[in-house]
């Protein structure tokens, strides 16, 4: 129906056009602007508005009186015209054939369409009997100054644009229109409606941006013409010279409006943005052959190109920041794409820090990439191209793979996942000797390397490969801990010894969708393979992946659904669906642009569906929503027969409480959760750090006093995370929920004046933020990945509320820490803590072990892995960990237990008992009651999760029953 309309009323503006320009083209002597408006009242108003040549002030005035009241419709047009004409002095006998003047015809009525029409006399080069030399300059200058000029000149601009985009040269030629350079005043609107202008309130920028662009175009012609045209010669130094001048003077004579960081609003951010996009871009066209190909070695004058292509890249950096990239015009994705190869050319050049940097400039540049992939049909063969042209190195460590969406539809029960299809699986190429659950060896074959192994300069990696999110996350096997990796198969494995599989899964399923779980689970069951459940690989104690075994990558599904009004049985409000793969960056990105915030983990990288909210997950906001895993409304599922299900507090309630906090991997596939998500509002947060040096003794009072106020401040909502290290203690985070930076103060007060009686020196400041999400990106970003490094030594212990209430306690954990850190001098552990209270946060009931309510706070032991020393001095350090360190904190925590997510392997070893009441405490055997029922044979396996006593691992890798 509204196709029909549609066209309707297109074909009555298009009619209306036609009578219209066909009265006018009868007496083309005057321009004639037509101007239709639908309005409850009928109504016709002629006017004249004098042209520049009417320099007379009395004539200026006398025209605008002009008129005629028997004008009617279309036919009335000849009769008003040659009045008109007599108003303006056009006679037979004083002609100059046209006139600069305008006639204005405003009609309005209810059944009217909302048209502007203007017809001006025509471009003609040539004099005859009607058309004399007078009578084409004054056409000329008609054109020049009409709203037309404005139409045209962003013709040029666009033609220009998408010219240079394609490497062509331009459609529109110089000879073919000759149009005036835009001014401000041609931008500005002068229509009125009332006491409203047309388009809206116009800033400074809207009305010097196109203006300022027009001006870029007609350089940007000039180094197309100059440099890439076929039939031109080879650009000299002169002419780039001049073309560079010209440039600077653009950039000299911006209005401060337009200047980069003088922009208050998203919508100056933005188009300032692509300004200085579209400047930094003609500097990258003028140099990049000096670039590509530096005269004799230098690059005196081609780094001209990459200060440019730097430049380009803070400012998609700020878009991004911003959420812009995806509105940006097609453009911009030449811009970014150019920005890009620059970028990634500086990268193959260099070495060591540069190296690292210029990798980060160019993700950013895909990261831009991919928004605009949002808005325009920017195809993924375009970027597979442009990384089949660089080695296998780069190419890994540049490539971003945003997968393919899980789509779903319907409600609970009714969703459709991926069509039927043939799992896409990881091909081996290496034979090697796999396992399998009884016993039996089988043929399988070893994956890809994740790296290539030929490298130069082991010294190249280690930047990279200390921070192992950034190699592996997009990897169907690799793993994000050095410890489970092996050393079998990395850059500092010694060139004398084979690289091999080691703990990597031999083959890999990269899910899709529902029937590829279902596919690979039949798999299993037919050929007695292992089966492993992965996504990012950011489990510690081994979870995600299983020599000899074939893994569910779970990574590519990566959906989301905002529900502004989520019911459930019992919570009705804002909610989000986020599929297996989402990261809690990806999170984050998801619910910020419609002003939501969500509760995911401090490190950004981690699968936010997977091990981390099916484990419990803590994060900056528990103190004031809970755990992760309070907010899942419901889980969906694919069964150990590979049937789907949706699992909720009122259908299959067992198994909704068991994923809800009871360990990934081990009760069934989540494909997706639907968890609450929270209106976004301001943070207050503070800075303390003190240094220990003369004040050891005191130090340790004042981290006692910090325990002791952990309640008030957890009653407070604000969440404290503390670190303790050789040479200082530090508070590096504080999250106060809707909190001003002044209201901080007031509640750090207590705490700063117990120092003060101590005379303990200390700096602190408190800031705030509008947005969770800005205080987030300040304090573990900068988004996408952070700051936390994969490769570490570390293991968490839960503390106990009455603890704060025993000063004996107190001061025994404070000499404990104590002790931790100052263990090693040469390989210092550092210990720190993060104050919670989530006993009476509202929640469902689920399988959060008690030891987490019953907590004040959650604390770390850590160190850093050092890929520079040998393999067997790190081991040491973490049998050290297990045997020395943690025991003495468990001491010091009695009547707790850990976090099953964030554990050492060496503390709580799969072969040991001992996890299952630390990680699971009373929730143990009713965990193991759901586990049989909802996976009776066994099919899914993990370290440490519920069931894994029924196997052992022997020597060689092989997953057995006893």
């Amino acid at each position: 129906m509204s196709a029909t309309v549609e066209e309707k009323a297109l074909h009555q503006l298009q009619q209306e056009q036609s009578k219209l320009l066909d009265k006018i083209d009868e007496l083309r002597t005057i321009g004639v602007e037509v101007i239709l408006r639908r309005n409850p009242s009928s109504k016709i108003k002629v006017s004249i508005e004098p042209g520049p040549s009417r320099t007379d002030e009395q004539e200026r005035r006398r025209l605008p009186s002009f008129a005629y009241n028997d004008f009617s419709n279309g036919n009335d047009l000849p009769a008003l015209m040659e009045k008109a004409k007599e108003h303006m002095g056009i006679t037979e006998l004083v002609n100059a054939g046209f006139s600069d003047d305008v006639l204005k015809v405003e009609i309005s009525g209810p059944d009217r369409p909302e048209l502007t029409l203007v017809d001006l006399p025509g471009l003609y080069y040539s004099t005859s009997q009607e058309q004399d030399s007078r009578g084409i300059l004054i056409v000329q200058t008609v054109v020049s100054i009409s709203p037309r000029g404005e139409d045209m000149e962003a013709d040029l601009i666009r033609d220009q644009q998408s010219a240079a985009a394609l490497g062509l040269p331009p459609r529109i030629r110089d000879e073919d229109c000759d149009v005036a350079m835009l001014t401000p005043r041609d931008v500005e609107d002068d229509e009125a409606a009332g006491d409203e202008r047309v388009f809206g309130s116009q800033s400074t920028v809207h009305i010097h941006y196109p203006v300022e662009m027009a001006k870029l175009a007609r350089i940007l012609r000039a180094i197309v013409s100059a440099q890439y045209l076929p039939m031109q010669s080879t650009a000299d130094a002169s002419s780039r010279a001049t073309l560079h001048h010209q440039l600077e003077e653009w950039e000299s004579n911006l209005p401060n409006e337009l200047r980069l960081g003088n922009n208050s609003t998203p919508s100056a951010t933005f188009l300032v943005g692509l300004l200085h996009m579209t400047y930094n871009n003609l500097y990258i066209l003028l140099y990049r052959s000096l670039f590509l190909h530096p005269r004799d070695g230098k690059m005196d004058e081609g780094h001209i190109a990459l200060e440019a292509a730097t430049k380009s890249t803070r400012i998609i950096d700020d878009l991004l920041s911003q959420n812009l990239v995806q509105h940006g015009p097609t453009h911009l994705i030449t811009y970014a794409f150019s920005t890009l190869c620059i970028q990634t050319i500086h990268c193959r050049r260099t070495t060591g820090t540069t190296r690292k940097l210029a990798e980060h400039r160019a993700r950013l540049c895909l990261l831009g990439l991919q928004e605009l992939q949002k808005s325009w049909d920017l195809e993924n063969w375009v970027l597979d191209l442009f990384f089949r042209c660089l080695d296998d190195s780069t190419a890994r460590t540049l490539r971003l793979t945003d997968a393919p969406v899980l789509q779903m539809q319907g409600d609970a029960g009714e969703r459709s996942h991926a069509a039927e299809r043939i799992p896409e699986v990881s091909i081996p190429k290496t034979p090697a000797t796999g396992g399998d659950p009884s016993g039996k060896k089988t043929d399988s074959s070893q994956q890809a390397s994740p790296l290539p192994t030929d490298i130069t300069a082991a010294s190249e990696w280690l930047g990279l490969w200390s921070n192992i999110v950034c190699a592996s996350e997009p990897y169907p096997a690799e793993l994000m801990n050095p410890y489970w990796q092996n050393q079998t198969c990395d850059p500092f494995t010694p060139k004398d010894r084979p690289c091999v599989l080691g703990n990597y899964v031999n083959y890999s399923i990269n899910v899709k969708g529902a029937n590829d779980v279902a596919a690979g689970i039949q798999f299993l069951k037919e050929h007695n393979v292992r089966l492993v459940i992965k996504n990012t690989g950011h489990d510690f104690l081994g979870k995600s992946t299983g020599h000899g075994g074939l893994a569910l990558w779970m990574y590519n599904l990566k959906g989301s659904k905002i529900m502004t009004e989520c019911s459930s049985h019992h919570y009705r409000g804002p909610a989000v669906r986020l599929d297996a793969g989402m990261t809690g960056s990806k999170a984050y990105e998801a619910v910020r642009p419609a002003g939501y915030r969500i509760v995911g983990g401090d490190c950004p990288t981690v699968g936010i569906t997977g091990g981390y909210t099916q484990g419990g997950g803590h994060s900056l906001l528990i103190n004031a929503y809970g755990m992760a895993t309070d907010q899942v409304l419901e889980w969906e599922v694919i069964r150990a027969n590979g049937r789907y299900l949706i699992a909720t507090l009122t259908q299959h309630r067992d198994l909704y409480w068991a994923l809800s906090g009871g360990g990934a991997g081990t009760f069934g596939v989540v494909l997706s959760m639907t968890v609450k998500i929270y209106p976004e509002g301001p943070i207050g947060s503070a800075l303390l750090s003190i240094n220990r040096s003369g004040v050891a003794g005191s130090l340790f009072e004042c981290y006692g006093r910090v325990v002791a106020q952990c309640p008030r401040d957890c009653r407070c909502r604000s969440d404290r995370s503390l670190g303790h290290q050789q040479g200082a203690f530090t508070m590096e985070s504080f999250t106060a929920r809707n909190k001003t930076a002044s209201e901080v103060s007031d509640m750090l007060g207590p705490f700063l004046s117990s120092l003060d009686a101590l005379r303990v020196p200390y700096s602190a400041s408190t800031y705030g933020t509008p947005t969770y999400y800005e205080h987030f990106n300040q304090t573990n970003g900068p988004l996408p990945y952070g700051s936390w490094p994969a490769s570490m030594l570390f293991n968490r212990r839960l503390v106990s509320r009455a603890i704060t209430t025993d000063s004996e306690r107190i001061r025994n954990l404070t000499d404990t820490i104590q002790d931790v850190v100052d263990d090693d001098d040469e390989a210092p552990w550092n210990f720190g803590c993060m104050a919670l209270n989530v006993k009476n946060v509202t929640h469902p009931g689920n399988a959060v072990v008690p030891y987490w309510r019953d907590a004040i706070a959650i604390c770390i032991t850590i160190s850093r892995w050092d890929w520079t020393i040998p393999r067997s001095k790190l081991l040491a350090r973490k049998e050290h960990l297990a045997e020395v360190i943690t025991p003495a904190i468990e001491a010091a925590t009695p009547g707790s237990g850990a976090y099953l997510d964030e554990a050492d392997p060496y503390v709580y070893p799969p072969d040991s008992l001992s996890w299952q009441n630390t990680f699971d405490g009373s929730n143990c055997p009713r965990l193991r009651q759901i586990k049989d029922t909802w996976d009776l044979e066994g099919i899914f396996y993990a370290n440490t999760a519920v069931g894994a006593e029924d196997w052992t691992v022997d020597g060689s890798g092989r997953l057995c029953r006893p």
